[in-house]
């Protein structure tokens, strides 16, 4: 990433992570930000949220919690900024959001189950202002960051009240566990490394560029060409040049990204990284 020496670019920093001076200033080393964490387990936890928040609908398997669907959280999301091993997403309700994201498990009579949040996920502590999360097979972060400041009482109190119903003696205990259950555990494929973890997780790092500046259409639906793994399509917003541009030569580059768009002009492009695609596509 290029060193961040100008007011200009630092302006352009700000104008499209939508994240306040002050935090973009704290996460510099040496004047110069890093957006793409080197932590292989934090790049499969962003990539697995990813997944997650952009999935289509409740399409995704874990995305059963009744009211908003994965996707339909981004409401709540003020702006995303990474570290190198932790993700802060500022949210206007951080227990709220933490309830979709933690999970219980449903075990039927057959012994099958079906997940509710993410499997793995621990509540690692409470602070004034935020949840902290570990997400413990890839051992990745996620601190959900509200703007205004309280009490880690308040904080604790309101945790409690969000979860509602799920907030059984088991569940406290179990959100605070350092262990996984063999239904978590067979989970595991969603986690695992693929070429395209690194892709998908500078996709998710970047996210604030969509849910700020763009009306939140974008969704992840089955890859339709043979060499890509997923397509993300969008219905208004820019155009797949567009974004294939901002990806790939703007101040937040997806480092090594390289953007190809269709040769029969159709807005359809391919964003790769390495061995790994993605297909972009906007519909009308």
């Amino acid at each position: 990433m290029p060193h961040v020496n100008d007011r200009a670019r630092l302006k352009q920093y700000l104008a499209l992570m939508s994240v306040p001076q002050h935090v973009l200033r704290a996460a510099m080393v040496n004047g110069r930000i890093e957006l793409d964490t080197k932590d292989a387990g934090q790049q499969r936890f962003q990539a697995l949220l990813w997944d997650l928040l952009f999935s289509s609908g409740r399409s995704h398997p874990w995305d059963h919690r009744g009211g908003r669907s994965f996707r339909e959280l981004a409401g709540y999301y003020e702006w995303v900024m990474p570290g190198p091993n932790q993700l802060t997403i500022q949210v206007s309700v951080a227990p709220r959001v933490a309830h979709y994201l933690l999970p219980t498990t449903a075990t039927y009579a057959d012994g099958s189950h079906v997940h509710f949040g993410v499997p793995g996920l621990r509540i690692e502590r409470v602070s004034a202002r935020a949840v902290h999360l570990l997400h413990l097979p890839t051992q990745g972060r996620l601190e959900l960051r509200e703007s205004h400041h309280g009490t880690v009482r308040l904080m604790h109190s309101r945790l409690r009240w969000e979860t509602g119903s799920d907030e059984t003696p088991e569940n406290l205990t179990f959100w605070h566990t350092s262990g996984l259950t063999d239904a978590e555990e067979s989970a595991s494929p969603h986690w695992a490394p693929t070429p395209c973890t690194p892709l998908r997780s500078g996709l998710m790092v970047r996210a604030s560029t969509w849910w700020r500046h763009w009306p939140h259409t974008a969704e992840i639906v089955p890859a339709r060409r043979s060499n890509t793994t997923r397509c993300l399509t969008w219905r208004k917003g820019p155009s797949c040049a567009e974004v294939g541009d901002l990806l790939v030569n703007s101040a937040i580059r997806i480092t090594d990204a390289v953007h190809g768009s269709d040769p029969d002009g159709l807005d359809v492009s391919v964003l790769r990284l390495g061995p790994a695609a993605i297909e972009l596509a906007r519909t009308s």
